[in-house]
């Protein structure tokens, strides 16, 4: 069976969840290590070069150790349009509540806050 090979390998625990539950689609599954190397792509590759460097930096920087939550979090954030994410960023505008979270604030701490050498 297809849904018994998850990133090309066979595992026998799969293989014995396909047929016990044959409604799970492990095809769709994504591991933690799959979920951060597509959000750090993400992070790099977003079309405004501000906001590539910006989240770019940061995710090469934090995304290894942003926890589950974070990174559902961040990955909200990837949904929002370059120009309004930048200028939160920035400061230029203030960000929305339900963007101004601990976690943006590390975000623009990090960007602004730390002294450039």
């Amino acid at each position: 069976c297809k849904l018994c090979y998850f990133s090309g390998v066979r595992l026998e625990f799969l293989y014995s969840i396909c047929f016990t539950h044959p409604s799970i689609n492990l095809a769709s599954m994504e591991t933690l290590e799959i979920l951060r190397k597509r959000l750090y792509y993400q992070s790099q590759h977003r079309g405004m070069r501000e906001m590539d460097l910006v989240l770019g930096r940061f995710a090469d920087a934090h995304i290894a150790t942003l926890s589950d939550a974070e990174l559902d979090e961040y990955e909200r954030w990837l949904e929002v349009p370059d120009l309004p994410m930048f200028t939160w960023v920035n400061g230029s505008q203030p960000a929305p509540p339900e963007v101004d979270t601990a976690l943006f604030r590390r975000l623009r701490d990090f960007h602004y806050g730390e002294p450039k050498l």
